[in-house]
């Protein structure tokens, strides 16, 4: 059991020549020797760019931990869920060891110096110049290709072509080693105190995965970082069964836990050491509609630059419906390594993920802020209520020197990405496969009250706004009267799937499996 800490608990000492640490205080001496544990410890002993004395010691320095400086969410166990009460011990741990780590304060409300590289890029002209294109009449040119804004979509509904092209520059970034690179600095406090327990955890992992998608779209420029919409999944009956972790897509971790299926089949965590780990489902859930909801419709920033970690005298208290908070719960269920802050950048969807979060703070953004507010709002400095690493006019480490809340920062996505509606907005569908062939016979005449009730975007009652329709009639041409493996729709559960990807199926008349490519349908659940 961790003790409570007490003012006259004042000196942290540390042993750097072994894997483990105490904590001297007048009442306790406290073992850390978890590997895990002692990633959160106050100094992290591997990666510590702090000067050890010659017996291999280091005084860390005198801690004022006064009583009114405990984290006034400490209790954690009042958390709603399991999922956040462990986001919310991970989120306080990190936060107490960057409560001392020394930060650069910029004074400048100008704009930063000209980019080094094209990650430090805000804007398509800037990457024009890194990616060596050509500027024709405004556009950028990369050899044949257009360099613009790229679309991120959610992951099962990029078609096949799009989801290989992905699939392979991330394996390029991978083996060159810039995936490893970019990712390793949110695997310590020390590197990324902002990425965690505060309001600057929005535009940090902004900054971050941008950097991810500059890497991807430096082997394709057409490349966008895809989203994972979780609460498709977590709308069926067992999300475990999700197409999501289908060989074909993600894959599913084998009894050990390592991933040895799917797209990322034997993709080796950042020190090359093993496979990354997943242990899908074994604690909490997914994100619902309802928590997204809740954050996108909020009146002010409080849920989305939110002050997850305060202290007890801070007058601006967490609240558990905070995205940083509820974004925990797919880093929890996806399980492994996911489910630990250093740790989660291992597995590749901790990237589709956060695109997710981007998506719900852009659609916030868009919704309720000027774009003057977009550029300059963000919650006033507050040592009480966050450590200074979150502050507005604390330089974001390591993306030094752009400063958390300026301008272009803010706007970085709008200038170089879009994203479409996410597929849970989608309220347009068949409930029966053979909606498409009936009404091509003319059935939305000759039997309205079934057909203007199940089958009401082949009769024209709705238009879909995430799929083609004529993708899903092609789809039921190809294989008539089939049966498909396909996850259960949010929309319609019990009585209908959904087919998001490639997906196969049997032609009972002709008894052969057929490929189904790139739909999105809604088919009638049989029973079998």
């Amino acid at each position: 059991m961790r003790p409570e800490l007490t003012s006259d608990q004042t000196v942290t000492k540390i042993c750097a020549s072994y894997d483990w640490a105490y904590l001297y205080g007048p009442r306790n001496s406290v073992p850390i020797t978890n590997e895990r544990e002692l990633t959160y410890s106050l100094v992290d002993l591997k990666n510590s760019s702090l000067m050890w004395n010659h017996n291999g010691l280091l005084l860390v320095g005198v801690l004022l931990l006064t009583a009114q400086s405990i984290n006034s969410m400490e209790n954690c166990n009042d958390a709603p869920t399991e999922a956040i009460k462990i986001t919310c011990k991970q989120i306080g741990k990190w936060d107490e060891n960057t409560k001392d780590l020394p930060v650069t304060l910029s004074v400048r409300s100008g704009g930063a110096r000209e980019p080094r590289s094209a990650y430090e890029c805000l804007d398509i002209s800037c990457l024009c110049r890194f990616f060596k294109g050509t500027r024709i009449f405004n556009k950028c040119l990369i050899g044949t290709k257009t360099l613009g804004k790229v679309v991120r979509k959610e992951y099962r509904v990029m078609s096949d072509g799009e989801r290989l092209r992905f699939h392979g520059a991330m394996w390029r970034i991978k083996q060159s080693g810039e995936y490893d690179k970019i990712s390793r600095v949110h695997s310590s406090f020390q590197t990324s105190p902002g990425a965690h327990s505060g309001p600057a955890f929005l535009p940090w992992h902004r900054e971050f995965i941008k950097r991810v998608e500059i890497a991807l779209r430096q082997v394709d420029p057409t490349i966008g970082l895809p989203y994972w919409d979780s609460t498709l999944d977590e709308s069926l009956p067992d999300p475990t069964m999700s197409v999501l972790w289908s060989d074909e897509l993600m894959g599913k971790p084998d009894s050990d836990g390592h991933v040895r299926r799917g797209a990322f089949r034997n993709w080796t965590i950042l020190d090359g050491s093993r496979y990354f780990r997943r242990n899908i489902g074994a604690r909490g859930q997914l994100m619902t509609r309802r928590e997204i909801d809740t954050v996108v419709t909020a009146r002010d920033m409080s849920l989305l630059l939110s002050f997850t970690a305060p202290q007890r005298h801070c007058g601006k208290a967490g609240d558990w419906s905070a995205l940083e908070y509820i974004h925990g719960n797919p880093h929890v269920y996806t399980g492994g390594d996911m489910a630990v802050i250093p740790t989660a950048t291992h597995d590749p969807i901790f990237f589709l993920h956060h695109s997710m979060m981007d998506l719900i703070w852009e659609e916030w953004r868009i919704s309720r802020q000027s774009r003057s507010e977009r550029e300059t709002a963000y919650p006033q400095n507050d040592e009480a209520c966050s450590s200074a690493a979150h502050f507005a006019n604390t330089t974001m480490t390591p993306f030094w020197p752009m400063m958390r809340n300026h301008a272009t920062m803010g706007n970085a996505s709008e200038e170089t990405a879009t994203q479409p509606v996410s597929p849970t907005e989608e309220d347009c569908f068949n409930d029966d496969q053979c909606c498409g062939p009936w009404a091509a016979r003319g059935e939305c005449t000759r039997n309205p009250p079934y057909m203007l009730t199940y089958c009401k975007a082949s009769c024209g009652v709705c238009t879909p706004k995430t799929y083609d329709l004529k993708d899903v009639q092609t789809a039921m041409e190809i294989a008539p009267g089939c049966e498909m493996k396909a996850i259960v729709s949010p929309r319609h559960p019990g009585c209908g799937k959904i087919v998001v990807g490639p997906a196969k199926c049997v032609d009972r008349n002709r008894n052969v499996e057929v490929e189904v490519r790139s739909v999105i349908t809604h088919i009638r659940e049989i029973v079998t």
